[in-house]
């Protein structure tokens, strides 16, 4: 069959329960040292307590940016 599997012969198994983190949004504005926003910059955030948990955002011409992913039982960097 050219390496592929027939649905049919396919072994059944069971999928472990899932984890769901509660998560926030995080807002901010960007601004430069005269006090305008500072438009289509990045903005990075990493857990504090997790090297492996972060979130990244584009400001918007405001110097607006929304992280939405981060946990809500960690502080960001």
């Amino acid at each position: 069959m050219n390496g592929v599997s027939d649905a049919n012969s396919a072994t059944p198994f069971d999928l472990p329960p899932l984890d769901f983190l509660a998560t926030k949004k995080i807002t901010g504005r960007v601004i430069d040292k005269s006090g305008k926003p500072v438009a289509k910059t990045g903005v990075y955030a990493k857990a504090r307590k997790s090297q492996n948990i972060n979130d990244f955002a584009q400001t918007n011409d405001a110097g607006e940016f929304t992280l939405k992913g981060f946990p809500t039982n960690y502080s960001p960097d």
